[in-house]
């Protein structure tokens, strides 16, 4: 065990060094492209050779097939070009008997030597992964309650299955079996950057190591129980197991599908086009079902799924828009430990769901908050394809937007889109007032008592202060998102959070500026995010000292409130993850001024926020500066309302911001505004990706 973490920490850190910069690099595939190309050109005697052969972007998806592991990479470097033209059928079968690859002989035996000796407590989670396309992303909350569904994580003395689930992923995660989300880096050509952006781009979002997967997938179906539905099949009464993956490029064929014995099954995940007839009598055993984005399921396809699938522990609906009812056969789920319905049409949760007493996650809204649109997909979710707007990517016939419409693409669209959950939230607005994002709850939902986690809660709809003020009684509520505070509720919120022990994150967004000394937390509290109109910081917060993460929504009148909104009001700097300064009148905002000294860099209380949203509704001018705690951001939102105007002003531009990835232009802004910020980010050293939202 000590050999093998040694061999693969030796190789991520061999593959974590950037050539041009001489700083380290999080993603494996990004970071072995580095070291093959600099700037777009190749470096390495085999990458330049292979590249030749196979062009960038197929040198991409190579890359990332071998994990990253250069010396994978290497030795396919000098094998045939029949090899390359053919790499997806039996990659891994090829690598293990052809001696070509003889080279690769030891890192294979270590490979056989680890999973041969796996616990059988590790084994599953492992082999579990296989259920995932090696483009799907991740979400660290979804892996592990997938998890405990399956049974692969349960409670042990002193340790509770979430706990000895998150101690899995961080060996997997140790191992780079798993690989964390990074985000883009520049060393690369644009065209490397396209591919590395459109991956995961957030701490809690991670993807299956490629070339771990092709072992993982290669192994006998005893060791391996996943199955999977691809291509073009035929009916075959022996395939079965307990964890099927029906692949986006599946022919759906329903006389295939019905000829599999699904008397072990355990799981159904789907990609790409949903058939109602996935949906089996047979199916008693299946604990875990995720249709995710799955946007042709109907309210009459769900009334099946709860009438057939008693035994679910785990839905996911989340993007599946065109449900916009939870049927009261939901009741009939006894079992069911996680309901996640974010970015459906549903409004209203029913009163039947008060009678499953082991749910401990639900999730549902589409509260679109800012902070969700601060990276090229961070909705939390696998698909990219609900980010907003288009990164600056040149024609091409190597273009990889036309690599994304291939069938292995196509599992989650990596391609960004138009944002339909920024629609949908709109949409829901404009319906009525109370649709704010949140959803509607029923009296009794207190009963729930193994809630851990509940949101996005509408507060000021009906049924909002009953559940505020039954709050207190849900003792295991670990996350807590509510929206629509105003001066009416306030009082009731603060009440039930100061009697709360336990709560670790609390979302809020408010209606009106009602945040006040009232404001007491939970001392418990890790994350805190405070959105919609505020206009000054409770001194309460300062006594938050086991804060990690702090997202912010601040509304000034004056260039001087930004610093007295900050000023002694936090436990320390460095919490503050994310920051939006919405602007109200005519202004002109100086960051650059030595009268905010809130902004200057302090070594022994750093402040790196990650990201920063300028929000104009007026007149609006900003002029950065070098230094700072803006010159770590790294995402900067510009959102301009409807006959406003914003001006970046000033000889530094955005190149103070030596961190920034990724500028995104949203709402009703001007093609002058575009063309600014156009040539900003062209000047800026590091090429930050320009993504623009359609003009609304």
């Amino acid at each position: 065990m000590t050999h093998i973490r040694g061999t693969i920490r030796g190789e991520s850190a061999r593959r974590a060094c950037d050539v041009r910069h001489g700083a380290r690099v999080e993603d494996p595939v990004l970071s072995a492209v580095g070291l093959l190309m600099v700037d777009g050109e190749l470096i390495d005697p085999n990458g330049t050779e292979l590249a030749s052969r196979m062009g960038k972007v197929d040198l991409v998806k190579l890359v990332a097939k071998c994990g990253g592991l250069l010396k994978v990479v290497a030795a396919i470097g000098k094998v045939s070009w029949a090899f390359l033209e053919h790499m997806n059928d039996d990659f891994m079968f090829k690598l293990e008997t052809d001696p070509q690859f003889h080279s690769l002989s030891g890192l294979l035996s270590w490979m056989h030597s680890y999973f041969d000796a796996c616990p059988d407590s590790v084994k599953p989670c492992i082999f579990y992964l296989s259920v995932f396309p090696a483009s799907s992303k991740i979400r660290r909350g979804y892996l592990l309650r997938r998890w405990i569904a399956e049974g692969y994580c349960r409670d042990t003395p002193g340790c509770t299955a979430k706990e000895n689930a998150q101690k899995r992923l961080s060996e997997l995660v140790e191992l780079s079996i798993i690989q964390q989300g990074t985000r883009q880096s520049n060393c690369l050509s644009e065209l490397v950057q396209w591919s590395i952006t459109q991956q995961a781009t957030s701490k809690n979002n991670f993807k299956v190591n490629g070339f771990f997967l092709e072992y993982i997938i290669s192994r006998p179906m005893e060791d391996n129980l996943v199955f999977a539905l691809d291509g073009r099949c035929s009916p075959n009464t022996q395939r079965t197991g307990q964890h099927l993956t029906i692949m986006a490029d599946w022919h759906r064929d329903q006389n295939v599908f019905e000829s599999i014995d699904f008397a072990r099954l355990r799981s159904l995940t789907v990609f790409g086009t949903w058939c109602s007839f996935f949906i089996s009598d047979k199916m008693k055993r299946l604990r875990v079902l995720d249709l995710e984005d799955m946007i042709a399921v109907t309210n009459d396809d769900l009334e099946q799924i709860f009438l057939k699938l008693l035994s679910l522990k785990f839905i996911s609906l989340r993007g599946c828009r065109k449900i916009s009812r939870l049927p009261d056969t939901l009741e009939g789920l006894r079992q069911l430990q996680t309901l996640d319905v974010r970015f459906t049409s549903i409004v209203m949760l029913p009163s039947a769901i008060i009678k499953l007493h082991k749910l401990q996650y639900i999730r549902a809204g589409t509260d679109q908050d800012w902070t969700s649109a601060s990276t090229s997909s961070e909705f939390e979710g696998r698909d990219s394809s609900i980010s907003a707007g288009q990164p600056t990517v040149p024609a091409s016939p190597e273009n990889p937007a036309q690599a994304a419409r291939s069938p292995e693409a196509s599992h989650r669209s990596m391609v960004p889109k138009v944002g339909w959950a920024s629609k949908l939230s709109r949409t829901w607005s404009s319906c009525a007032p109370h649709h704010n994002g949140g959803v509607k709850v029923p009296v009794g939902i207190e009963k729930l008592a193994a809630l851990h986690a509940v949101g996005v809660v509408n507060v000021s709809a009906a049924g909002g202060e009953a559940f505020l003020k039954q709050l207190a009684r849900l003792t295991q509520l670990l996350k807590l998102r509510v929206c629509g505070i105003n001066k009416k509720n306030w009082e009731l919120l603060c009440s039930a959070l100061s009697d709360h022990g336990r709560l670790e994150s609390l979302s809020v967004r408010f209606d009106e500026d009602c945040l006040g000394d009232s404001f007491k937390p939970p001392m418990t509290l890790k994350s805190l995010k405070l959105y919609g109109p505020m206009s000054r910081l409770p001194d309460t917060i300062k006594a938050l000292v086991n804060l990690k993460k702090l997202d912010l929504e601040m509304t000034i009148t004056g260039p001087d409130d930004v610093h007295f909104f900050l000023k002694e009001k936090l436990p320390c700097m460095i919490i503050l993850n994310r920051l939006c300064i919405n602007v109200q009148g005519d202004q002109k905002v100086d960051l650059a001024s030595r009268a905010f000294p809130c902004f200057e860099f302090n070594w022994d209380d750093p402040c790196k926020p990650r990201v920063l949203k300028m929000d104009c509704s007026s007149k609006l001018e900003v002029i950065f500066r070098y230094g700072g705690i803006f010159e770590y951001v790294e995402v900067l939102i510009i959102q301009c309302s409807k006959g406003s105007s914003f001006r970046v002003s000033g000889d530094v531009g955005l190149s103070g911001m030596d961190g920034l990835k990724t500028v995104w232009l949203k709402g009703s802004y001007s093609e002058e505004l575009r063309q600014q910020l156009k040539e900003l980010v062209d000047d800026h050293s590091r090429k930050p990706v320009l993504k623009l939202e359609p003009l609304q």
